[in-house]
């Protein structure tokens, strides 16, 4: 201190290869054991010098110690001059030296010596050593070889210019001198015992501390112990040799507070209580922190009497071998048996009440969960009682199990254990059917739900929850014959069936689809319901078409428009309808057929001027009676009158034809079709006599006819922009009038029922 000082300290570890010895040892493991060698000295000094000091330190008298020393297995392998590696290098060093001439001079200068094996027989390249840790023979077959240095030069050159102070050391070349002036290389056995011994000196000026390595099986796997491996190891590492030095002296050593508070039962109650008076202890039973240890300890040891060489006293602590360990621990078993019977009687008294209490509080718990349970000691039958939620019981099962493994582990027999078990299960079974019942709230089966009815009532549970259950079951059995009403309503599909299965749904109450428990049930009653609002509807509609087909039929009784009356009887017979309105209907229809097929062959036969058909189309007439109040058709009796003037122009012979053909075709086709005023106009203007008089007054009428039409029409179509039915109504009494409707039999034009019937509408839209 107040001096620039510097301590150079460090912190070390040195990990060094074990003992070796293979069936063949070469050079190198002739340098690890002598590594070996000279750490097992280091260490075997060490142990001895530390147990030489706590000798000294504890003022113990030093007796023989004595131990195996190696100091001749070092000399032999490292002594200058004539050591097994001087010899090496010898031989490395001269000229035509071989293996075989090593061995040979080995074994002449060390065949006498105590740690060398000579073998047997001359001309072996072996040779062997007495190691601390046994023989080994080792083969010189490569020694000479492996014992000269190889580093090339050029990588010592490397090293040595290289910036790294390291690598600069570790480059420079050593040199040994020679027996003259010259130098040479050192070997490596040589730089070996250099490095070895800067090792020592190193360890030599060290703290040390030793960590030995045990592998207890050689497959590396845990719970496994091979004794004789582990024994190797410890004789390899020098174990038994530290063992064998502290054996040598007092291997045991204890503390005097330590020893005196162990070993203070061997004394006498009266002897405790003097002893522990004189070493000042203010209690007469154990050590106090003020006692002196040292006279407890003494007067421990004066009792036992050991042999002068078995025990020593030291300063702080007692020194004592092996047999005194043993007899002052037989000693101190011997005086703690009748204080360890006391205590144990004491404490199996004391578990035994404890036990007891244990007991009888497990009985009182177990009586009161078997008496919640209904069930009476001794007693065959369960009492009703009120169904809990499963949660609560499963709690209380729970509890019931504890206590039942409590009393089957407790060491005093409860006589009633069986029935309690039988307890048990039937809680158990209570439950499931709890859980069973509270899960079937919501279900639809209703065989579980009567099957989990009839098991609360097997074990007499009671509740609201059960209830519930029996009330649920009565109404899914209700609503599931009420749904196979409905399905087969829904499958028949008739208004009267479904309208049976709707009565019933009434009388079970059940007319609300949301209050039904099974949801297909409540879909078909909507069904249902849809049902027979749909055949409702359709029979209302059904009423109207027929009001409608019976309008339309006293409507066209006063018709002439043959094809509205087919159309309007096919209507009735789709609907059905068969009164005297259809049957007049049918017969109007039939004879408007004939007069409308009477009147076509009239035309046609005034048409193409054939005078039997004509005469025959008219007698046909004439045999149906159909004279001008017959008639239906409005033109048909004028038809009918210009057929007979045709009849008797033709019988006459006044008959006007047209001799070309072409213009006879075009005539006919005005007559027939043209709604060209023009045209016609044209061919009436004609007078080349071709065109006969009775012709041009047909066509004067045409176009007489086609003007008023035309006329009329105008004024239809007028109407689809009239704001007033008044203004509309003339035009539709005119065409009235003129017989111009729907029917198109009178119409020249083929759009006049069209825009008749715009015109109509747009009237009764007003």
């Amino acid at each position: 201190s107040g001096g620039d000082t510097t301590v150079a300290l460090f912190l070390g570890v040195l990990d060094i290869a074990g003992f070796e010895s293979f069936e063949t040892n070469m050079f190198e493991q002739l340098l690890i054991n002598l590594s070996n060698e000279k750490l097992q000295q280091f260490f075997n000094n060490t142990v001895f010098k530390s147990e030489l000091a706590e000798y000294a330190t504890e003022g113990i008298p030093i007796t023989s110690i004595n131990f195996a020393d190696n100091a001749d297995v070092l000399e032999l392998i490292e002594k200058t001059g004539d050591g097994l590696l001087a010899i090496l290098d010898d031989c490395t060093n001269g000229v035509r030296q071989t293996d075989a001439s090593f061995t040979e001079k080995v074994c002449i200068a060390k065949a006498g010596h105590a740690r060398f094996i000579k073998p047997k027989f001359s001309g072996k390249s072996m040779f062997g050593v007495r190691h601390y840790a046994g023989e080994v023979w080792y083969t010189t077959e490569g020694f000479l070889e492996k014992n000269v240095s190889s580093i090339p030069p050029e990588v010592l050159e490397l090293m040595r210019t290289s910036e790294h102070e390291v690598l600069q050391e570790m480059g420079k070349e050593e040199e040994v001198k020679t027996g003259g002036a010259g130098k040479k290389k050192p070997t490596v056995g040589l730089m070996f015992k250099r490095s070895l011994q800067q090792l020592m000196d190193k360890l030599n000026t060290s703290n040390c501390n030793f960590v030995r390595c045990i592998k207890p099986n050689k497959d590396k796997v845990p719970n496994k112990f091979d004794s004789l491996m582990v024994a190797d190891q410890l004789r390899l590492c020098g174990v038994m040799e530290t063992v064998k030095i502290r054996k040598s002296g007092f291997a045991t050593r204890q503390l005097y507070r330590d020893f005196a508070s162990r070993f203070l039962p061997i004394l006498s109650p009266e002897q405790r209580k003097v002893v522990l008076e004189e070493a000042g202890c203010r209690k007469d039973w154990y050590l106090t922190p003020e006692a002196d240890a040292k006279k407890v300890s003494q007067a421990i040891i004066d009792t036992l009497k050991p042999a002068e060489d078995q025990c020593a006293m030291g300063s702080t602590k007692v020194f004592f071998k092996a047999e005194f360990s043993k007899k002052v621990e037989e000693c101190r078993q011997d005086a703690l048996k009748p204080r360890v019977v006391r205590i144990q009687a004491s404490y199996r008294g004391h578990t035994v009440q404890k036990h007891m209490k244990e007991v009888l509080g497990i009985h009182r718990r177990l009586m009161e969960l078997m008496q919640e349970a209904g069930h009476e000691l001794r007693s065959q039958e369960f009492k009703p009682k009120a169904m809990r939620s499963p949660t609560e019981m499963q709690q209380g099962l729970n509890a019931f199990d504890t206590l039942l493994f409590m009393a089957q582990e407790s060491p005093v027999r409860i006589c009633y254990l069986h029935e309690a078990a039988k307890v048990r299960t039937h809680i158990a079974a209570e439950v499931e059917c709890a859980e069973q019942v509270f899960a079937l709230q919501d279900s639809l089966n209703v065989i579980e739900i009567e099957a989990s009815v009839a098991q609360a009532a097997n074990f007499k549970l009671m509740g609201p929850e059960v209830d519930a259950l029996k009330a649920r079951v009565e109404v899914l059995k209700k609503e599931m014959e009420v749904r196979r009403l409905l399905h087969n309503a829904v499958a028949l599909d008739s208004a009267e069936d479904c309208a049976k299965a709707l009565e019933e749904v009434e009388l079970a109450d059940l007319a609300v689809p949301e209050e039904w428990l099974l949801a297909d049930g409540a879909d078909a009653l909507r069904e249902v319901k849809d049902k027979l609002a749909h055949f409702e509807e359709e029979k209302r509609r059904a009423e109207e078409e027929e009001r409608k087909v019976q309008w339309e039929m006293k409507e066209q009784l006063a018709s002439n428009d043959l094809k509205k009356m087919q159309e309007v009887l096919e209507l009735a017979q789709e609907e059905g309808i068969d009164n005297m309105d259809a049957s007049e209907l049918r017969e109007r229809c039939a004879t408007m057929k004939v007069q409308v097929e009477l009147d076509k062959e009239l035309q046609h036969c005034m048409a193409e001027d054939e005078e039997h058909a004509l005469a025959a189309v008219l007698e046909r007439v004439e045999s149906a009676g159909l004279d001008e109040a017959r008639w239906l058709l409005p033109l048909g009796h004028a038809h009918v009158l210009a057929a007979k003037a045709r009849l008797d122009e033709l019988r006459s012979g006044q008959a006007f034809t047209i001799k070309d053909p072409e213009l006879r075709h075009e005539v006919q086709k005005m007559l027939a079709q043209s709604l060209d005023i023009a045209a016609m106009q044209a061919v009436i203007a004609r007078e080349d006599g071709q065109i006969t008089a009775p012709m041009i007054s047909k066509l004067k009428a045409r176009v007489e006819k086609l003007q008023v039409q035309m006329a009329v029409r105008r004024k239809l179509l007028n109407c689809a922009v009239q704001e007033d039915s008044e203004d509309i109504t003339p035009a539709l009494e005119e065409a009235r009038s003129l017989g111009l409707g729907l029917s198109a039999d009178n119409w020249l034009m083929p759009d006049g029922p069209k825009i008749f019937r715009a015109a109509e509408a747009r009237a009764e839209s007003i």
